[in-house]
């Protein structure tokens, strides 16, 4: 458990010497209050959920727009687009309850 400790932490540091304008105290607390959780909290802990869960709870306070997904439902919702297609082949427009063929994909 103390790697996944360390990894966050590092991540951290290694961001703030990219951007430290942006950064300040408050971002440091994330990084150690998973680190006091992870070392001293009663029961065990899911590291990485308490993080997702972090992040999901922190971009929905800025927006209803921000999300976070996660790459594993990244890679779920990719899947249908990957891979072979099956059908006719043809792009059409429905006018009433006629289908218009308008070209073949090719």
């Amino acid at each position: 458990m103390k790697r996944y400790t360390l990894i966050p932490c590092i991540f951290l540091l290694l961001s703030y010497t990219a951007f430290p304008q942006t950064l300040n105290e408050g971002t440091f607390k994330i990084g150690r209050t998973l680190g006091l959780i992870d070392a001293w909290y009663v029961d065990t802990t899911d590291i990485d959920k308490l993080t997702e869960t972090t992040i999901v709870e922190l971009l929905r306070t800025l927006d209803p727009h921000s999300v976070y997904i996660s790459a594993k439902d990244v890679k779920e919702m990719n899947e249908p687009l990957t891979g072979n297609f099956e059908g006719i082949g043809i792009q059409f427009n429905l006018l009433r309850d006629t289908i218009i063929v308008i070209e073949p994909i090719g």
